[in-house]
């Protein structure tokens, strides 16, 4: 599950450049109110399927005017089980005017599937790890006035494992347990160029009260810098270091009584989101604007603790098939 929980002001939505658009399987799309197995949706869910199963070697080469892209993945059965792979590199430009203005995905992923205990109760096992080194710089950009630019990371790790034991008892049809975890670094840099006819006050106090500016060479840690008038490059630096993690464990029986078919699920459910990252910051204070020291990593962590049960119901009436789903929900949230 893909989470903007730990981003710090972060208003844009999830951003989905990080996943290999070769691994994809297909893309499942549940409209309206989900089940509450998910959770803190309320409008729909995307689901992405990657690719599973033996397979033969396949490469795939795209070129249009704003995408370039190679990719490799095959299905390998080791006979307790199998792997898929898949390595792919992706350019994509924003603006055909500007090949600097461009998004680049070096993507990696690992998922190993495998069922025991095919003859009597199976137990099917699946565990994936993934990888992005990507990012986009416009450090090179000719075009640019000089020494200006942005650069930003896109660096993610994602490792999940999934167990599913078909029991087939009175009681309970099916055992599930899955959980997983999220590392993502979003660290950009901006260099941007400066210049005043005369001092410009930046003001890093962290506290209330009157203070008195002074200039960078009388006072490198002065409340008030008196930046001197003249031309200057000022870079700014802004480290997100975003890590998710859950565990869940989930129990499904179905059964009928009379007319009517039911798919009861219970479950519990731990998530927890925090960020490490330093924020924003300047590399060199006498340029520094206003601006107070605010690290991500300083927020607490937030931790999400769900009980949930939900049946779904079937029945024929009226030749007609019709289905009722039915669900509660509580979450207790903890920060410390």
């Amino acid at each position: 599950r893909l989470s903007n929980n730990a981003l710090s002001g972060d208003m844009t939505g999830i951003d989905t450049r990080n996943i290999a658009s070769s691994n994809i399987e297909s893309i499942e799309v549940i409209t309206g109110v989900p089940s509450v197995e998910i959770g803190d949706a309320t409008n729909g869910v995307v689901k992405i399927n990657t690719r599973k199963g033996k397979s033969k070697y396949l490469l795939e080469l795209v070129t249009k005017p704003n995408t370039k892209q190679v990719a490799l993945s095959k299905g390998f059965d080791i006979g307790m089980g199998v792997i898929n792979v898949n390595f792919e590199h992706t350019k994509s430009i924003s603006d055909l005017a500007s090949p600097y203005t461009s998004y680049t995905r070096n993507g990696i992923s690992l998922f190993y599937t495998h069922t025991f205990f095919k003859k009597t109760n199976p137990l099917s096992v699946e565990y994936g790890v993934t990888g992005n080194m990507g990012g986009s710089n416009t450090k090179s950009d000719p075009d640019r006035f000089v020494n200006t630019y942005s650069k930003t990371h896109d660096r993610v790790f994602r490792s999940n494992l999934a167990l599913k034991w078909l029991l087939n008892k009175s009681w309970i049809t099916n055992l599930e347990a899955s959980g997983g975890v999220h590392f993502n670094n979003n660290t950009s840099e901006i260099s941007t160029n400066q210049s005043s006819s005369s001092s410009v006050v930046a003001l890093h106090a962290i506290n209330q009260g009157y203070y008195v500016g002074q200039t960078y060479a009388e006072n490198p840690n002065a409340d008030l810098i008196l930046v001197e008038p003249g031309y200057w490059y000022q870079v700014k630096f802004d480290e997100s270091k975003a890590i998710n993690y859950n565990a869940k464990l989930k129990a499904n029986h179905s059964f009928s009584t009379g007319r009517l078919d039911h798919n009861f699920k219970v479950g519990l459910e731990y998530a927890g989101s925090h960020n490490n990252g330093q924020g924003t910051y300047y590399d060199n204070l006498r340029y520094a604007p206003t601006w107070r020291p605010y690290p991500y990593r300083d927020v607490p962590a937030q931790n999400n603790l769900a009980i949930y049960l939900e049946d779904k119901i079937r029945v024929q009436l009226f030749n007609r098939d019709l289905q009722l789903t039915a669900g509660i929900r509580s979450d207790n949230t903890f920060i410390d």
